[in-house]
Order: structure tokens, then sequence, then C-alpha cells
């Protein structure tokens, strides 16, 4: 995931799922603090997920996200 976020729609890509399959894992990792969803600046339509300021991203490139096609980019 990159650190300024990323879309749903790409995570889905990179992961090989469908876009419809990434909104579970995602709410997950909402509900535990780890990313939030933010309105994309450059179109107010779209939705980005991000992690959040007091995530060390070093260590989540080095976890069981940098697996998934998740880690900071």
């Amino acid at each position: 995931m990159d650190l300024e976020g990323t879309r749903p729609s790409e995570l889905a890509r990179r992961l090989g799922v469908s876009k419809e399959a990434i909104g579970e894992p995602v709410d997950e990792k909402v509900a535990t603090g780890m990313v939030e969803r933010v309105t994309d600046p450059t179109d107010g339509r779209a939705v980005l997920v991000r992690f959040l300021g007091g995530v060390d991203a070093l260590a989540v490139a080095d976890g069981p996200w940098a697996d998934r096609g998740l880690a900071p980019e």
C-alpha cells in the first residue's frame, strides 16, 4: 500500500482478488486502527486507504502485509 494512500480497487488488483472482496479485510484493518479511509484529494468521489500516523510503515513492510502486496511502496 502506498504511504499516501491506495484506492481499494488497486489493493484488490495487487492481491489478485475482486474489488468486492477487498472491503471486509479493509474494514477489519480500519477497526483495529491500522488504516483509515480518506477522500482522494484528486477525485472527491474516490476513497483512499492509508496507514494511520501511528503505524510504523517499516515494520509493516516486513510483516504479513508485505506478502499480500500491501506493504508501503
